[in-house]
């Protein structure tokens, strides 16, 4: 039986023949990125992000996903920041293991909070195109599944750092698009 052929398949079992480092040391002067892009890796698009050091707004939009391949299988999260009139503050694209769907949802909405309250917001309103965490949140579905209770609980705590609250808002996957693309990055890319 062969193995799945892919891009990181081939890097993952290059790696276990020999470290990166190593693999650097054959090549002098290039980078890990000057390696991925010899195989065919595109890197992602400059951040649309402000400096880290500049004032952030007190109301900021998060919209949040999570994206996951199987379910459970690996699985990401997409966020991207901005204020009321749309400025992107900050955009986040990172795996998370192998998880389920809701996981990852739960996991976009406490990943953006934690960086809503990095960057001194005082008020955030969330747009999710998960119903079903939405509705959690907002407190009109009870918190069933005994793996997610802690996912809900992280965001309620979190929910209560922020001086002027928390909003949420469910929103059509086509409306939700941006955080959708960045989840699907952090799972392409290796």
């Amino acid at each position: 039986m062969v193995s799945k052929l892919s891009r990181e398949a081939v890097l993952d079992a290059l790696h276990e023949l020999e470290p990166l480092s190593a693999t650097l040391e054959r090549f002098p002067g290039a980078s890990k990125t000057d390696l991925l892009e010899a195989l065919g890796w595109t890197p992602p698009p400059p951040s649309r992000a402000r400096s880290k050091s500049g004032p952030a707004a007190d109301v900021l939009i998060l919209h949040t996903d999570g994206a996951c391949r199987g379910n459970p299988g690996p699985s990401s999260i997409g966020v991207l920041i901005s204020d009321q009139d749309g400025a992107v503050i900050d955009e986040l694209a990172e795996r998370i293991g192998v998880r389920t769907n809701n996981y990852a949802e739960y996991a976009a909405v406490i990943r953006g909070l934690e960086r809503a309250l990095e960057l001194g917001a005082k008020r955030v309103h969330v747009k999710a195109d998960s119903q079903l965490v939405v509705r959690q949140l907002e407190g009109t579905y009870r918190v069933k599944n005994e793996g997610i209770k802690p996912l809900f609980e992280m965001a309620k705590y979190l929910e209560r750092k922020f001086e002027k609250g928390v909003t949420y808002e469910h929103v059509r996957r086509e409306q939700n698009a941006e955080a959708d693309a960045l989840a699907n990055l952090a799972l392409d890319r290796r």
